[in-house]
């Protein structure tokens, strides 16, 4: 599968089912000063906030914004409310390819430590680090450690026209220990080549 980080919680996950190549859009809202596209065809989109304020969907996406258990195209996925927070009211995980992935949104807080414990040992997880209005790369850092996934990609940051108000990522990277990992604009991922004993750190640009 192929990842692409649209700028704040918003990706792009470009897969296969059943031998047919599909699309899950992650977050993919048109917050202003933002450059987003206006619209995406996709096969699946699920949405933190809720469906007011995103692109314009394609294709006619299942559309997955509230807690629960879902299976479509190929993809099953669980929403969890997120009820101590005021921005991201649900998040989620959920598994494409054989990889197990965690999105957390926009998140400023995660509610209780049974909603941590919900996504410990995922293989991917979609963390918000650059403060202001979510997770400050201290608190995104203590998070990576609770949940100990194999790759994280840091979101949610100022990257390029994206996050003009929120802090840089290196704060991040360095309350992990990940060095300074080259921003990639589009990554490649396989299930067969997750770290086993390591964590890594995949940065993407906006």
């Amino acid at each position: 599968m192929f990842i692409t980080w649209m700028g704040l919680s918003a990706l792009k996950i470009e897969y296969k089912t059943n031998g047919e190549s599909a699309v899950l859009l992650l977050d993919a809202y048109a917050p202003k000063g933002e450059t987003m596209p206006k619209s995406l065809a996709a096969q699946v989109a699920i949405l933190t906030r809720g469906e007011e304020g995103t692109i314009t969907f394609q294709k006619d996406p299942y559309v997955i914004q509230k807690p629960g258990e879902y299976e479509t195209a190929g993809i099953s996925v669980f929403g969890f409310a997120n009820t101590g927070s005021a921005i991201t009211p649900t998040i989620y995980k959920f598994a494409v390819e054989g990889v197990t992935f965690a999105h957390l949104g926009l998140t400023e807080t995660i509610a209780t430590d049974a909603l941590v414990a919900e996504l410990e040992g995922v293989d991917v997880l979609f963390v918000p680090c650059g403060g202001k209005t979510n997770l400050t790369a201290e608190q995104a850092g203590k998070l990576v450690t609770q949940i100990e996934p194999r790759v994280v990609i840091p979101i949610g940051f100022s990257s390029g026209k994206s996050g003009k108000d929120l802090d840089p990522v290196t704060k991040f990277l360095k309350e992990i220990g990940a060095g300074s990992p080259k921003a990639e604009d589009r990554v490649r991922l396989r299930k067969q080549d997750l770290p086993t004993d390591t964590m890594d750190t995949i940065l993407l640009s906006a």
